[in-house]
């Protein structure tokens, strides 16, 4: 199964970023249920290798963090709304990254570049479309949302579809300070 460790985001933050990509009007916007941001790309793993990722994700204490989300930028084919990267993101990411190498994950060593996907590009997209797509990031460019504190984070799994990428929660690990 494939998996990654995410930020799920709270209410206070997905209805903001759901008006936001009402208002893009260049590529796919991704569904509410889908948005957060990526702490650690597990790619595909066996049950008994989840289970000791899920085991040592159990362990961590799981401190909250000001999230900050601010500013359109494009990843690839991606439209991401920008994070913030503060020292309580970066040490929550670094100590997630640890966690599932510790639980056997041959985890690629790579910059940390916090975001949130918020629509996404055709491999095949028109001139047009990413003329539009350009458009917005320039429009949109300095959107700014308000700091927002969490506390949880999720093990997710990632069910490649047709028609895109759709995410379910296995597990979450909440505040237990």
């Amino acid at each position: 199964m494939r998996l990654f460790v995410g930020l799920p985001l709270p209410e206070e933050l997905l209805q903001p970023v759901v008006a936001l990509q009402s208002r893009l009007r260049g590529g796919r916007p991704v569904d509410e249920d889908n948005l957060h941001l990526t702490l650690a790309f597990l790619g595909e793993c066996s049950i008994p290798l989840a289970q000791d990722v899920d085991e040592m994700l159990r362990s961590l204490a799981i401190y909250p963090i000001t999230l900050q989300l601010g500013g359109l930028d494009l990843f690839g084919p991606a439209v991401a709304l920008r994070a913030t990267a503060g020292p309580g993101l970066v040490a929550l990411q670094g100590r997630v990254a640890q966690a599932v190498r510790m639980a056997g994950v041959d985890l690629p060593r790579r910059r940390f570049r916090p975001h949130v996907t918020v629509a996404r590009m055709s491999s095949a997209a028109t001139p047009e479309q990413q003329q539009r797509v350009g458009r917005d990031i320039q429009a949109f460019g300095d959107v700014s949302l308000s700091a927002t504190e969490i506390a949880e984070i999720a093990l997710y799994r990632s069910h490649l579809r047709r028609e895109g990428a759709e995410y379910e929660i296995l597990a979450t690990y909440p505040d237990f300070s």
